[in-house]
């Protein structure tokens, strides 16, 4: 096999257009495969090319899942290493060769045989195959809770917070102030008033001017009949909660109560109606808010990595070791107890989530073990891929093989 590096042809030296410093060059390959003038412009939605724009999105994961590896190689002493450096790279438990597969009646194209390591935090692979699944498990319980004609609202609650401020303590006290606010006397009459059958809860974080944005964001099912929930009723309790967890007191933006008449339509059309312009849900907020771009200045943690990819910005990798230490272990999605049942949705881990296969699929390629430690050395798992997706075998055979 020839071990020449691939031409200009896969590589871009342009980061996509994200508000992201441009001061350094990042010490990993500056290149995204497929992509020699840079990232593809795609606007809002239903304009740009979407087919470039998916191919894109696709190749970016396995470039920022190597800044990750890169990243969190240096951890503090004692800290239980990351796996993500070698997820989807080393063969699994008793696997002979790693396969790439093709889904039955589609493109869509992807490895058999490979270690992953289940990190929805932290390896933006896994975490794309994980967070679609929860949110597909999401509408799922919307649905269901359309058809049992119970109510939803969304609820989001956050607390002051300034540069300099230690995430793990945050991530603490908001734990602590939520599980206050909710032994309330307050809370349960409200939550006897509103019929309140259950609760989920989803974290996210950003980064920003002022430090550490910790905020939560609480679907809560209540009956029909209930009564509203009311933010200015509600504010009081997260208030006191929060002062009496070790948090300042929060202002009036400390706790938002999603408008019930976008709830309804959310679930009677499953997201349609409380998109964005960007088709982002509710279902989306709750599950892939730590992958999205962050606003208002503000870097999620995807952000982060997008920075230190593509201009070496070793602030970012800073932050994003931290973020990576301080949720590693937390789950995406909180249910309270018996709401499952209620709905009819089944509980799976992560590790379940991304192992399951659903499809029927067909072997495009079988690598052998020259092939595939070619491939990773270069990191073209992402080029592979996307060879594979628009030209299956000859596209495969042409990458690892340019000279025939």
């Amino acid at each position: 096999m020839s071990c020449d590096p691939l031409g200009s042809t896969y590589e871009i030296t342009q980061p996509p257009p994200h508000e992201i410093p441009t001061e350094k060059r990042s010490k990993s390959d500056p290149g995204i495969a497929g992509f020699p003038g840079g990232a593809p412009h795609t606007g809002k939605q239903g304009q740009g090319d979407p087919e470039e724009a998916r191919n894109f999105t696709h190749a970016e994961r396995w470039k920022l899942k190597k800044a990750a590896a890169e990243i969190l190689d240096e951890i503090p002493a004692g800290v239980k290493p990351f796996r993500v450096a070698v997820c989807h790279r080393t063969r699994g438990h008793g696997v002979e060769q790693v396969q790439l597969l093709q889904e039955r009646g589609t493109n869509r194209v992807f490895y058999g045989g490979l270690m992953k390591c289940a990190s929805v935090w932290v390896c933006p692979v896994c975490a794309a195959k994980i967070t679609e699944r929860r949110r597909e498990e999401l509408t799922r319980a919307n649905a269901s809770a359309h058809e049992k004609k119970l109510r939803v609202s969304m609820m989001t609650l956050t607390a002051p917070h300034r540069m300099g401020d230690d995430l793990e303590k945050l991530l603490q006290g908001i734990r602590d102030a939520r599980r206050a606010m909710f032994n309330r006397k307050g809370w349960k009459r409200i939550r006897e008033a509103a019929g309140i059958v259950g609760s989920i809860c989803a974290l996210e974080v950003t980064h920003g001017g002022n430090g550490w944005h910790v905020h939560v964001h609480e679907l809560i099912y209540c009956e029909a009949g209930g009564a509203a929930l009311d933010a200015e009723k509600l504010l009081p309790l997260w208030q006191s909660a929060c002062t009496a967890s070790g948090l300042g007191r929060p202002n009036v933006h400390g706790l938002k109560v999603g408008d019930g008449s976008k709830a309804a339509a959310y679930v009677a059309k499953f997201g349609a109606e409380d998109r964005d312009e960007d088709g982002w849900g509710v279902e989306h907020e709750m599950t892939k808010a730590h992958v999205k771009r962050g606003k208002k200045g503000g870097r999620s943690p995807w952000d982060l990595l997008r920075a230190y990819a593509y201009t070496g910005e070793e602030r970012a990798a800073e932050l994003f070791r931290v973020y990576a230490v301080g949720f590693r272990g937390r789950r995406q999605l909180v249910w309270s107890r018996g709401l499952r049942d209620l709905l009819g949705v089944r509980a799976k881990s992560d590790e379940e989530l991304v192992e399951e296969e659903r499809e029927e699929a067909e072997v495009v390629w079988s690598f052998d073990l020259s092939e595939w430690r070619w491939i990773i050395d270069r990191h073209l798992e992402g080029a592979v891929l996307q060879a594979g997706r628009e030209r299956g075998k000859a596209g495969v055979y042409a990458l690892l093989y340019p000279d025939g």
